[in-house]
């Protein structure tokens, strides 16, 4: 039986609040498209995830499936996965249903909370501010420290 088949409906967690996970972006044209599938991330309305692969699941993202919006609980784990060098990363919130795991997290819905356009791409901060209402600014994940949670 798969970890799928086995969830019934009521074990997928939903949270009442809304987690902070860390990913990158994409920019083209002045928005931000997801890295894997260059989907827009559309300004001023959250990301919702759907499967990539066609499937219908009762919930997003769904056990045992590649669904849902991705994002690490770390700047260090977003770093080693590399997705630091893609145009912008930034931390995210996340909400509605979300999968766990020690590194990260799938999520139903996800926003944008402060967006970070590494120096190398220095001329794509002006296209971006402005667009999703956070915070735009440059960034270099190499040196740079993670934020602490009130900032």
């Amino acid at each position: 039986m798969s970890e799928a088949e086995a969830l019934e409906d009521d074990d997928v967690p939903t949270y009442p609040s809304e987690f902070h996970g860390w990913r990158g972006w994409v920019v083209e044209k002045g928005l931000l498209k997801s890295v894997n599938d260059k989907q827009i991330w559309t300004p001023g309305e959250p990301f919702e995830a759907d499967c990539s692969l066609g499937k219908t699941h009762k919930r997003i993202p769904w056990p045992g499936c590649h669904c849902g919006l991705y994002s690490v609980k770390s700047l260090t784990k977003l770093r080693s996965n590399s997705y630091h060098n893609v145009g912008a990363f930034g931390k995210v919130a996340i909400w509605g249903e979300i999968l766990e795991s020690s590194d990260g997290y799938k999520s139903q819905f996800a926003y944008p909370l402060i967006i970070w356009v590494a120096h190398l791409d220095w001329r794509k901060v002006d296209a971006l501010r402005g667009r999703y209402g956070v915070p735009v600014m440059l960034g270099n994940p190499y040196t740079m420290s993670e934020p602490k949670e009130d900032e």
